[in-house]
């Protein structure tokens, strides 16, 4: 192969979230269906919010072993945002950046999952930053813990100025959700 030969292989990886995900104080249906669904894909568990702050969620997401949280805002009763915490070694947690969803769709309720097979398809910059995003937060884990535990596929594709995170399990479409930004909170 020629130096200059760029490859066709797609970036593909498997990532367990060592995460979990809350939302705001006020969390509508639509939006803990999505954080249902999210959970059953990604393996990662629901820690209830109540009336917690983030310094108790991010106190209770530590003392359970994870390194992370997601908190999941809604707007106009859907899924509109989702903040990924990370911790520090000193205890503290640091916004690592966010994701706008414009839309999500759910087509087949999901098996219950340990981890999830990404897959970078897309070529626009929302996809590359998804992915970015996601492998800095939790590409630390190939979900070795949990041989024999069944992994979902996440394809993330570029349309029409979007990313697109569509989750299949063999050929069937599960779940798409379409994200309008993904960014990092130091950029």
């Amino acid at each position: 192969m020629e130096k200059d030969a760029t490859s066709t292989k797609r970036p593909s990886r498997i990532v367990c979230p060592n995460a979990v995900i809350t939302s705001t104080i006020r969390t509508p249906p639509q939006t803990r269906r999505f954080m249902k669904t999210l959970s059953a894909l990604t393996g990662m568990p629901i820690c209830p919010r109540g009336k917690s702050s983030l310094d108790e969620i991010a106190y209770f997401t530590k003392n359970a072993g994870f390194t992370s949280f997601l908190v999941v805002f809604s707007r106009q009763n859907k899924p509109s945002r989702i903040d990924i915490y990370i911790l520090t070694p000193q205890g503290f947690f640091e916004k690592l950046g966010y994701l706008l969803i414009e839309d999500f769709n759910i087509l087949r309720k999901p098996p219950a999952c340990v981890g999830t097979e990404l897959t970078l398809i897309g070529e626009n910059a929302v996809s590359q930053n998804l992915w970015r995003l996601i492998i800095d937060a939790f590409g630390n884990d190939s979900c070795s813990a949990y041989p024999g535990g069944k992994i979902s596929k996440c394809k993330i594709e570029s349309e029409n100025g979007y990313a697109v995170m569509a989750f299949w399990e063999k050929d069937r479409l599960l779940v798409e959700i379409q994200i309008r930004d993904a960014r990092y909170s130091k950029e």
